[in-house]
C-alpha cells in the first residue's frame, strides 16, 4: 500500500543533517497522527528501522554515472509508490523529475522553501550556479501545488509575489524526548566548553567572529566546532586553540551540548528573514545559555535578549570574547538562562509546531 505522503530526499538519511532530520521528524509525527508517510533517501549508517523508509542506492565511482544511476533508481521508487497523494520535496535540482512524474502519476507537489539558495551562492561569487539555482527554485515554486516555509517572514516577504499559491508556515521543532539529562552549572574556575554546531562556512555566520574570539577570552574556555570540514587538518593547524570534532552523530551532539557551558549563534547580517535553525532549538532543549550576534534581521523571533541569549556586536570578536567572559563569570545568569531556555524548548517541540500549523488539515483534504 502506498503512503499518503512521500518525502523525497537525495541525501543520506540521518538526524545529523538539517533537511533529513526535519523530514524524519515530520514523517514520525504524521505517522503518529494516522497520516501514512514514507521517506525515499540515500541509506546512511544510522539505524532508522522504526520508520517507513525506501532507500535509493549509490553505485559506481564515476560521479556522472553515479548520479544517473541515482536518478534512475529514484524514478523507479516514485513509480512503485505511484498511489501517493503528495510528493514532498525541497531539493530543487531534481525538481524537473518530480514535476514530470507528479503530472504522470497524478500526485500533488509540496515544496519546502527555506529561503533562496541562489542569493547565498551569489554572495560566494558562484554566479553560474546562482543563475541555475534561481531558475530551478522559481520552477519549483511555480509548479508546486503547496508551498511550506519555515517562517512567517519568508511567506510574507520574498514569496509575496506568489499571491496565487497556497503558502503555509511550519517552523522547525525539536524532539525534546531525546534531551533527558539535567545540566550542571559549572563554577567560573572550571574549564568551560563553548560550542558551535552550525553549518561551518555556509555564508550564514561570521567566521571571523567565531574563529578569532577565543584569542581574546580571559576565562578558562575551549571553543568546540562540531561540523563537517573537508580540510579539517588545515583548520586544526591554523587554529590550534579550537577543537574541531568533524561530523558527529545526533547522540554525540546532544552529549556535547550537555558538557558545554555556552552555545554560539554568530549570525552575519546577510540574511533578511527570520531563521528556523535546528541548532538553536537543540541549544534550548539542552538548557544551554546562548550568545548571539546583534543582527537586526535573521535572528530567531522566539529568542528574547537577556532572557534566552546575550547579544554581542556583530563583526567584533573582541566583544564576543567579553560576553563569553561575562557569562562564564556570572553563574546566576547562566542558571536563570538555562531554566528559561528549557521552558522555551517545550513550546517549540515538533508536536506543538505541527499542532500550530495547517499541515494536518492540508494532508487530510482528500480524506
Amino acid at each position: 500500500m502506498s503512503p499518503k505522503v512521500l518525502f523525497i530526499l537525495l541525501q543520506p538519511l540521518r538526524y545529523t543533517y538539517p533537511q533529513p532530520s526535519r523530514f524524519l521528524n515530520l514523517s514520525k509525527n504524521l505517522n503518529d497522527r494516522g497520516i501514512t508517510s514514507k521517506i525515499i533517501a540515500i541509506r546512511s549508517r544510522e539505524n532508522l528501522n522504526q520508520l517507513d523508509t525506501d532507500f535509493v542506492e549509490e553505485k559506481y565511482k564515476l560521479p556522472f554515472i553515479r548520479k544517473i544511476y541515482l536518478i534512475f533508481s529514484l524514478c523507479k521508487k516514485l513509480i512503485s509508490n505511484r498511489s501517493a497523494e503528495f510528493f514532498y520535496f525541497r531539493e530543487n535540482f531534481y525538481s524537473i523529475i518530480f514535476i514530470l512524474l507528479s503530472k504522470i502519476l497524478g500526485s500533488k507537489l509540496i515544496y519546502e522553501h527555506h529561503g533562496f539558495e541562489y542569493k547565498t551562492q551569489t554572495l560566494k561569487e558562484k554566479h553560474f550556479r546562482s543563475k541555475l539555482t534561481k531558475s530551478l527554485e522559481y520552477l519549483s515554486l511555480e509548479k508546486s501545488n503547496i508551498i511550506i516555509t519555515v517562517s512567517e517572514e519568508l511567506r510574507l516577504g520574498e514569496l509575496s509575489d506568489l499571491s496565487n499559491k497556497k503558502k503555509y508556515v511550519l517552523p522547525n521543532g525539536v524532539d525534546i524526548s531525546k534531551f533527558t539529562n539535567r545540566r550542571s552549572i559549572l563554577s567560573a574556575s572550571k574549564l568551560h566548553f563553548i560550542v558551535f554546531t552550525g553549518k561551518f562556512f555556509s555564508g550564514a555566520y561570521s567566521e571571523k567572529d567565531l574563529l578569532e574570539f577565543p584569542k581574546y577570552c580571559k576565562a578558562n574556555v575551549k571553543l568546540v566546532i562540531a561540523a563537517s570540514l573537508r580540510k579539517v587538518k588545515d583548520y586544526k593547524n591554523q587554529f590550534p586553540y579550537i577543537l574541531f570534532t568533524g561530523l558527529l552523530s545526533q547522540k554525540e551532539i546532544i552529549n556535547l551540548l550537555y558538557k558545554a557551558s555556552i552555545g554560539l549563534l554568530p549570525y552575519n547580517d546577510t540574511m533578511k528573514f527570520t531563521r528556523s535553525p535546528r541548532k538553536s532549538q537543540e541549544y534550548l532543549a539542552a538548557g544551554l545559555p546562548i550568545i548571539c550576534s546583534n543582527v537586526e534581521t535573521g535572528r530567531e523571533s522566539f529568542l528574547v535578549p537577556d532572557k534566552n541569549f546575550l547579544a554581542y556586536e556583530y563583526g567584533n570578536p573582541r566583544d564576543l570574547a567579553s560576553k563569553v567572559d561575562f557569562l562564564i563569570g556570572n553563574k546566576k545568569m547562566r542558571e536563570e538562562m538555562s531554566i528559561n531556555n528549557l521552558n522555551l524548548s517545550k513550546d517549540l517541540s515538533w508536536q506543538n509546531q505541527i499542532n500550530r500549523s495547517d499541515i494536518i488539515s492540508i494532508l487530510r483534504t482528500r480524506e
